[in-house]
């Protein structure tokens, strides 16, 4: 990340510019955890609410959304369940083997949900934000 967004405190020295560091929302200085994690707009909220809907609960558990997830998202996979009637043997196989189609649906939710909520915040906060 490397603070390379536009948010936050980069807008603290710009004329005209302060009242966009901080959440509409709540207040608290914007950072890229809060606005795609922790804020309490509208949006955020029923956006992933929505990707928690459209997953397959009944087979694979729906994963802790976090910052290190979402940025990490492409190396996580979706256990495979049922490979083997040996107990032992599907734990086992649930630590070392994958279910390809589940775990590329994970990749795509978490990666479109994340820039679905970039987008609206910015269009929100900048666009809309914007005076000229």
């Amino acid at each position: 990340m490397h603070n390379i967004q536009k948010i936050g405190t980069y807008w603290d020295h710009i004329p005209s510019y302060q009242d966009r560091q901080s959440c509409r929302s709540c207040g608290g200085t914007e950072f890229m955890e809060h606005i795609l994690t922790i804020c309490e707009e509208r949006p955020r909220q029923i956006i992933w609410q929505m990707a928690r809907e459209i997953w397959p609960n009944e087979t694979y558990e729906w994963p802790n959304i976090s910052l290190g997830l979402i940025l990490g998202c492409g190396s996580i996979m979706a256990p495979r369940e049922n490979a083997h009637p040996n107990e032992h043997q599907r734990e086992q196989d649930r630590r070392t083997h994958h279910a390809r189609g589940p775990t590329h649906l994970m990749q795509t939710i978490i990666t479109e949900v994340a820039h679905l909520i970039w987008v609206l915040r910015c269009k929100r906060v900048i666009i809309r934000g914007n005076t000229l």
